[in-house]
């Protein structure tokens, strides 16, 4: 695994989650690296991010209040066609898998995941 960190530098990315444990930690991650980030609650939140700034990543989880994450997918992949996306879910793959498979979205990781295959899997986007 080769982690480019410059290149993770560059990049703005939404993080969607509702765990805030994992809030704190993708915090506590990207500001050590001063990557440019913003962390949204839910899918609701993370649209009203998405309309006020332009991102190169969403990291989204699946199940959040308010809009979940198929639903913030949906209206990222009609509005923000160049946006990556990657789903960081807990087993939900397959409960929502007829729903996924519907969607545009670049890669799937569950929780827990590795932080730096997470990172891995995002300098292979930006490749």
């Amino acid at each position: 695994m080769n982690v480019n960190l410059e290149k993770i530098k560059q990049l703005k990315i939404l993080v969607a989650e509702d765990d805030t444990q994992l809030q704190l930690l993708m915090n506590d991650f990207f500001s050590k690296f001063h990557t440019s980030f913003a962390i949204a609650s839910n899918g609701k939140e993370a649209l009203e991010k998405l309309q006020d700034q332009t991102f190169d990543i969403l990291l989204t989880d699946i199940v959040m209040p308010d809009m979940d994450g198929i639903e913030l997918i949906k209206n990222a992949n009609e509005k923000y066609p160049a946006l990556k996306i990657i789903v960081i879910s807990a087993n939900a793959k397959m409960k929502y898998l007829d729903e996924l498979e519907k969607l545009h979205y670049d890669e799937f990781m569950t929780k827990p995941f590795d932080i730096m295959k997470l990172l891995d899997m995002i300098n292979r986007l930006f490749d």
